[in-house]
């Protein structure tokens, strides 16, 4: 989400390169920062495919206000709230909690 929202232009790209390494490797980790930052925007359909009909998703997503002001609206941080929603039928639920404490919040566990 952090690359998606600040896509920089053509002349700015090693630079911008950097950065994103070292803020996903710092903010998510070496193994999945990384394989995070290499994802092309719109690729992700492509590497994981959509969810099929019949599967019963939940997305999580953590609304701490605006803590990243880059992103828009509401934000745990690394990824808004909007960009939880998806095309495809699912559950949305909506947590107060950063995005690194989404995988322990009580009622995510639950």
């Amino acid at each position: 989400a952090f690359a998606r929202a600040l896509r920089p232009k053509d002349h700015e790209i090693d630079m911008w390169s950097s950065a994103v390494n070292l803020f996903s490797k710092t903010v998510l980790g070496t193994k999945a920062g990384l394989e995070l930052a290499s994802v092309e925007h719109g690729a992700s359909d492509l590497l994981f495919g959509p969810l099929p009909d019949y599967c019963k998703a939940l997305v999580i997503a953590g609304d701490c206000g605006t803590v990243n002001p880059i992103l828009d609206g509401p934000n745990d941080g690394v990824v808004s709230v909007s960009e939880t929603l998806l095309d495809s039928p699912h559950s949305h639920l909506t947590l107060w909690a950063p995005h690194n404490l989404l995988p322990d919040h009580p009622a995510a566990v639950r």
